[in-house]
């Protein structure tokens, strides 16, 4: 387990890099050295190796021998590092319920980052066991959702499957990590891309195998008009969705937009009207249904429909339980 000083120590090596980048060994190692930081030459060849497999490499430019530096595409990562450091920092440090109060159901997730970042960085294939906790929201395909053969009914009613996965990338979504990949189990030749949750996979293995990244999948364009890690089946089509919200609803959007399309439509005391074009998924009603104390939909006709249906039936189902 790393230490505090460790981990702190990772850290300053790439902030020392992406600031000063291309930085020589030397000056890398004497800006160690002023901030206190143990410091042979092992010991940061073994933070560099350290620090890959958390997502980060720190390349040496052979080419022009100018210093070590670390490619700009990892700035995908800088969340991660921060929540890296944050659980790091908590399984290591005693006693930190002084000055830190996390949440009690912390989920283990964190725990299978590094693994799978590694294998997407060496395009290696993986294993694992995926626990299902129903059909309808998890370990659900990018299209239309379909009974895996490999389930099976595991304890408690869940459902279990062994996995093999092409990696592709790493999906964050209100604190939880998902991961996107080509589903390769055994029973399943049709390689299709599925997305799952990180807290639910288990026994995380990689495979002596490489694999061969389709690049006609684009996570940027599948996600566009999305909202959370849902996304549509293929028969949707983006809507053009105007919601208003009450005044003090209206503050916390401006700050949090729901989505990049947000728009605001009108901005007073009285209202707050945004218009969005987004595909209605799961996700989205969820996140909408969050602010029902001021949410009036406008359109379109039929989500105000779903809605209220989900409203109606709340009502029926905690009316019948009260008693006068």
């Amino acid at each position: 387990m790393a230490t505090a000083e460790h981990i702190e120590r990772i850290n300053f090596i790439i902030r020392i890099v992406q600031r000063h980048q291309p930085i020589k060994f030397s000056e890398l190692q004497d800006r160690l050295e002023k901030n206190n930081f143990s410091c042979t030459k092992n010991t940061i060849h073994r933070d560099f190796e350290k620090i890959s497999e958390i997502g980060y490499v720190i390349w040496y430019d052979h080419k022009n021998r100018t210093g070590y530096y670390i490619d700009k595409d990892n700035s995908r990562f800088e969340h991660f590092m921060e929540e890296y450091e944050l659980y790091m920092a908590l399984e290591s440090v005693k006693g930190f319920s002084d000055f830190i109060y996390p949440e009690k159901r912390r989920p283990n997730s964190i725990k299978q980052l590094t693994p799978i970042i590694d294998a997407i960085r060496k395009t290696q294939y993986i294993q694992f066991h995926y626990h299902k906790y129903s059909n309808r929201n998890t370990g659900f395909l990018i299209t239309n959702p379909k009974h895996d053969e490999n389930v099976f009914e595991s304890l408690g009613g869940n459902t279990e499957s062994f996995r093999i996965v092409a990696p592709y990338i790493l999906k964050e979504f209100r604190g939880l990590w998902y991961l996107i990949g080509e589903d390769n189990g055994e029973k399943d030749k049709s390689k299709r891309i599925k997305i799952f949750a990180l807290d639910r996979i288990s026994d995380v293995k990689k495979i002596d195998r490489k694999y061969e990244k389709d690049d006609s999948f684009n996570v940027t364009k599948k996600f566009h008009d999305c909202f959370g890690i849902y996304t549509p089946d293929e028969n949707s089509e983006v809507e053009e969705v105007i919601l208003s919200f009450d005044e003090e609803n209206g503050r916390y959007l401006k700050a949090n937009p729901l989505h990049h399309s947000q728009k605001i439509l009108i901005d007073t005391e009285k209202e707050f009207r945004i218009s969005l074009r987004i595909y209605i998924t799961l996700d989205f009603l969820q996140e909408i249904l969050t602010r029902t104390w001021s949410l009036r939909i406008i359109s379109p006709k039929s989500l105000r429909e779903k809605i209220c249906k989900i409203w109606k039936e709340a009502i029926e189902r905690n009316e019948s339980n009260l008693t006068v």
